[in-house]
């Protein structure tokens, strides 16, 4: 008896987390499918956004294209500051409501994306990968093996 109560304590707070997560999900879509009328007015992300135009920086006003689907445009306004590496052509995402009167999407979340800051040098990718077993060495020292 003890242990089909704590099975179904267990069972049900498992399935109050799913209906959580599933209920509170925010929808991910493109800057081409803004203006679409299930969209408006609901909070969602957008993590295909590329910026095009600075218009100022207190408040925070640019304008967005897609990164695939070139010609739409979008402009974005966010009360929050400046995110790091903030310019023109750099990859962003988003998260915010879109307002069809003043047709502008409204941002609480800006972020950059900076893939390069990532990438491996070309000195690394001639390098090869690494085994393991390589060992740097300070220049002029001797390697004990």
């Amino acid at each position: 008896m003890k242990f089909f109560l704590i099975a179904a304590t267990f069972l049900s707070a498992l399935v109050a987390l799913i209906w959580v997560g599933i209920a509170s999900a925010i929808p991910v879509v493109s800057v081409a499918e803004l203006g679409a009328p299930e969209v408006v007015g609901t909070e969602v992300e957008v993590k295909d956004g590329q910026v095009q135009l600075i218009h100022s920086f207190a408040p925070l006003v640019f304008t967005v294209s897609s990164r695939n689907v070139k010609g739409q445009l979008v402009v974005v306004e966010s009360p929050r500051s400046v995110p790091e590496n903030f310019k023109p052509g750099i990859d962003v995402g988003l998260r915010g409501t879109f307002d069809r009167q003043k047709n502008r999407f409204v941002a609480s979340v800006v972020t950059t994306k900076c893939p390069s800051k990532y990438e491996a040098s070309k000195d690394a990718k001639e390098a090869g990968p690494y085994t393991g077993s390589q060992q740097a060495a300070a220049p002029g020292a001797t390697q004990i093996r």
